[in-house]
């Protein structure tokens, strides 16, 4: 047999009970909807080993969207746009250019992943920012303080 219950105890066992739904609600909410501003459009300018390595990073993202890729071996460009059609699975989510100034004329872009060979990095960087690009570049960034210093 189960003791009576006391005034103390129901009150303990009622603030418990009316607090859970309190408590649980962030548990339970479903997942705020994302709206397109918080996602960034990327774009690919060469596709090398550590442009493949950069490209299987960020398509793993689900605030991230690769949009354009840019490199002028034929082999690596099909390769990364059919990486970026399998994972979005639309062959028309990604945009394929062999020159990296087109790429950057496009509006929907907000940052570029420049992996070219080091010493391509600059006039891409340099376009990029006149673009109003964000970038994210291998290094060495420049071969000099003077690249270096145009760029900024």
């Amino acid at each position: 047999m189960t003791p009576p219950l006391s005034r103390r105890g129901f009150l303990q066992v009622s603030a418990g009970s009316m607090a859970l739904p309190l408590l649980a609600e962030p548990l339970l909410a479903d997942e705020p909807k994302k709206s397109p501003n918080d996602r960034i459009n990327l774009g690919f300018i060469g596709i090398g080993m550590m442009g493949r390595g950069h490209l299987g990073s960020f398509l793993g993202m689900n605030d991230v969207q690769v949009v354009a890729i840019c490199d002028i071996h034929k082999e690596r460009r099909e390769d990364a746009m059919a990486r970026v059609a399998k994972k979005y699975g639309d062959a028309k989510a990604c945009v394929e250019h062999t020159d990296f100034r087109k790429l950057l004329e496009q509006k929907n872009i907000d940052a570029v992943v420049i992996a070219t060979p080091d010493h391509w990095h600059m006039i891409p960087c340099l376009l990029a920012a006149r673009a109003k690009k964000d970038i994210y570049c291998e290094k060495p960034l420049t071969h000099s303080i003077a690249e270096g210093r145009r760029i900024v």
